[in-house]
């Protein structure tokens, strides 16, 4: 039995050490990073979802790249501020 996972709406397995991409085994560490199939973006530089962008207050937030429901999780946080990003226009589906 292995572990499976999403990485930026992308499946993902745990396999000789290392996660990988299910689809072609690539390691996702230091890996270019994948366009979300929702939206067909990057993240921003900042690794914010392009449909998100920057959250005030959010310690962590997700699209769901159409694989999950999206959620915002606000709080408290040790982590330095980040550094708000301009989020990308809508773009019609």
């Amino acid at each position: 039995m292995s572990a499976t996972a999403y990485a930026y709406g992308h499946p993902i397995v745990y396999a000789d050490g290392a996660w990988r991409y299910a689809d072609t085994g690539e390691a996702i560490d230091g890996a270019a990073p994948r366009l979300c199939p929702a939206c067909q973006l990057p993240p921003t530089p900042e690794g914010y979802d392009p449909c998100l962008g920057f959250i005030p207050g959010a310690t962590s937030a997700c699209c769901g790249h159409g694989v999950q429901e999206p959620f915002v999780v606000c709080g408290s946080s040790d982590a330095a501020p980040a550094t708000p990003a301009t989020p990308e226009p809508a773009r019609a589906r």
